[in-house]
Parts: C-alpha cells; sequence; structure tokens
C-alpha cells in the first residue's frame, strides 16, 4: 500500500515537472514568436562582406528582433529585384541598381550605405582580345560581357562615354556574374566588367590583363542598403538592429582584416589573399553624406539617362533616404 502510495506522489511530481517544462518551452517559443521579423537579402560577393562578417560573427543574433539573412544568387539588380517582389525586406546593391529601384517604385527608400569604393569595376580583357590599352578605341568592335542593370554597367557606359568609345560599336553580352570568367577564358566575350571577386579571378587566367577601372570618373560607387517603407515604418526597431550590426561589422574589417578576410573567402570560395586584396579597395563605413552619396547617385542617375535610360529627374536622394546626410 506505501509502495503504491510513493508511486502515485512520484508520478504526480513529475507530471507537474514535465508541465512546468512543457509551459517554459512553450513560453519560450512565443516570446521568440513575438519579437520582430526582418529578412536581408545580399549576395556572397566581395561588396557584400560586412553582411557576411555581421551574420557569421553573431551581430544579427540575441537581439530584440529577428534578423534572417538571405543570400541571393547573383548580384545587386537579383536582390533588388527581391526586394521590388517582396522576398526581403531590406536589399543590399550598388548605386546603378538602387538608383533603378528608387526610380521605378515610390516605396523603398534609402536606409544607409554600408561602404564605397572609386575603383569598384575593373575591366579585364582576355589574351589576343585585340584591345590595346593605349588606344581605347581598339575596344569598339568587341564583345564585352557585364551583368545588365548592375553597377558595373552604369561605370562601363561611364568609363565608354568618357575615352569617347561608341557604346553602339560593341556587342554587348549580358552574363549573370557567376558565368563571366567562364566566358572570358572560352574566348565568347573579348573583355568582362565587373566588382570583385570576377575581376582578380580573370587576371589569374594566362595572359589576360586589366583595361581600365572605374576609378577617376568622379564616382565613389556607394553600396546602398534599400529597405521597403512599410518595413521602415513598421519595424524600426529592426531596421536599425541591422543598421548596428552593419556597424559592428565595419569596425570588425578595420580591426581584424585578415580574419575578416578569412570567413569573407570562406562564403565566396577562393582565396584569402584574394579577399583581402579586394576588401582592402573598399571603404567599409556606414552613414550617408552629400559629397559621398548624394552626388555619386545623382552622377549615376545622369549616366544612366545620357545612355536612353527613363530616369526621373526628379528623383531626390536626400529625401528618399531616412539617414540624412
Amino acid at each position: 500500500m506505501k509502495n503504491k502510495i510513493l508511486v502515485a506522489i512520484v508520478a504526480i511530481v513529475l507530471v507537474v515537472i514535465l508541465a512546468g517544462a512543457g509551459y517554459y518551452v512553450l513560453a519560450d517559443n512565443n516570446d521568440d514568436d513575438s519579437k520582430e521579423t526582418i529578412t536581408v537579402g545580399y549576395c556572397n560577393k566581395v561588396c557584400y562582406e560586412s553582411f557576411m562578417i555581421a551574420e557569421e560573427n553573431g551581430y544579427f543574433n540575441g537581439l530584440d528582433v529577428n534578423i534572417e539573412a538571405k543570400i541571393i544568387p547573383g548580384g545587386g539588380t537579383d536582390v533588388s529585384s527581391a526586394l521590388l517582389k517582396g522576398e526581403v525586406d531590406l536589399a543590399a546593391m550598388g548605386d546603378t541598381p538602387a538608383v533603378q529601384n528608387l526610380n521605378t517604385t515610390d516605396k523603398t527608400s534609402i536606409v544607409c550605405r554600408y561602404g564605397y569604393s572609386e575603383s569598384m569595376h575593373v575591366f579585364v580583357a582576355r589574351p589576343n582580345s585585340g584591345i590595346d590599352v593605349d588606344d581605347l578605341s581598339t575596344v569598339e568592335g568587341k564583345t564585352i560581357g557585364v551583368q545588365q542593370g548592375s553597377s558595373t554597367e552604369g561605370a562601363l557606359l561611364d568609363w565608354m562615354n568618357v575615352h569617347h568609345i561608341d557604346t553602339n560599336k560593341v556587342t554587348w553580352k549580358y552574363l549573370k556574374p557567376n558565368v563571366q570568367v567562364e566566358a572570358l577564358s572560352k574566348g565568347d566575350v573579348d573583355m568582362i566588367a565587373s566588382s570583385q571577386p570576377n575581376p582578380q579571378k580573370a587576371l589569374h587566367l594566362e595572359g589576360t590583363y586589366v583595361v581600365g577601372t572605374s576609378e577617376g570618373l568622379g564616382n565613389y560607387y556607394p553600396l546602398i542598403l534599400l529597405g521597403s517603407n512599410s518595413v521602415i515604418s513598421e519595424k524600426a526597431d529592426a531596421v536599425n538592429a541591422v543598421v548596428d550590426a552593419l556597424k559592428k561589422a565595419s569596425d570588425f574589417m578595420k580591426d581584424n582584416p585578415e580574419k575578416a578576410a578569412e570567413i569573407a573567402a570562406n562564403k565566396i570560395g577562393w582565396a584569402v589573399d584574394d579577399e583581402l586584396y579586394c576588401m582592402q579597395q573598399i571603404t567599409w563605413e556606414v552613414g550617408f553624406t552629400q559629397e559621398i552619396d548624394v552626388k555619386s547617385l545623382e552622377k549615376t542617375a545622369q549616366v544612366l539617362r545620357d545612355n536612353g535610360q527613363d530616369i526621373s529627374k526628379d528623383l531626390n536622394f536626400v529625401e528618399r533616404s531616412i539617414m540624412k546626410p
């Protein structure tokens, strides 16, 4: 009889304990579900390194909000498309897709700039391409591989205009970033125009050479984080948490360049030395200023207009930014 009573007591205690544990787990999950969630889209390319660092180092974790990182294949124009489709809440991209996005809809805004570099874009030719770096008119008649709508395409158009290269006298081959180097190696194109890592990868091919870069064109080519207006308005704390995480990532990259390069190289899938070289060509800094960002975006918009794109002259990048210069 005593044994039966003891067993009953133990059973009751276990039920209470398990019920309490179950309630705790449920409460924990409910608490997590009650957090604001925000999805950030970016690519595994050099000019998105601060996002890779933030994700790897846990700067997106342990916050009062849930930050979900979403890797978008391709380049900035693909991330911009994901934002327009509502697949992500925030989207990282270069200047040209940012201008085109803001021109397409009034439902997105600039959150911040997270990096910039005058030499962001590099143009690399195959061996025996017939392109003479001392006579850039020889680019005419050649086939150029570039991603359509990318910030590199905008920079390339500006570079060609500055050097009096007729954009109608080249064959444009629009290629996703992941096939550009292969196309160059096979001779499918005479020159590729891209941001890193493609130029550096291409230069490892025997006989390839740099034809030009975007440096000296009067543009800092800011790397822009855009967001949907509804998310910016309704999830301000989450948006601020992402910006703070990018600031931490920028500081880490400045203080620990070798480690940062190792993290990014592993995600991109190439050599640490190449990553270190490329990341050091970019100033990783969160902000939004008149000199670096507004003037550069205005220049990009004008270059696109000059080359036949329907970009509104009413675009006001200060008004469309939540971080005022």
